[in-house]
């Protein structure tokens, strides 16, 4: 489990990076995506002391929404979201 813990803060850095360098991401779609990453980082923090259900769908939900949102114009971010749902998928989330 901590490799999959370590494989998601690796996943959630590096999708921070790549939305720090594309510019042309509509400011409130990287806005709201910037908040469901650090909910996703909240959640796995809580993961050790039993994080709600409800806040796991919520987190996952909102991710799923940024990739339908980033698809078009961004696919490598798409694909770094999805990568961050998988990881969550992995844990349990």
């Amino acid at each position: 489990m901590a490799d999959q813990h370590e494989a998601l803060r690796k996943t959630i850095s590096e999708l921070q990076a790549q939305l720090a360098e594309i510019h042309s991401v509509d400011p409130q779609v990287a806005q709201d995506l910037q908040q469901t990453i650090e909910q996703a980082r909240g959640v796995l923090a809580a993961q050790a002391g039993e994080a709600r259900a409800e806040q796991h769908q919520t987190v996952v939900g909102q991710l799923q929404n940024a990739v339908l949102r980033l698809e078009v114009e961004h696919p490598t971010l798409a694909g770094s979201v999805g990568s961050l749902i998988d990881a969550l998928g992995q844990i349990g989330i």
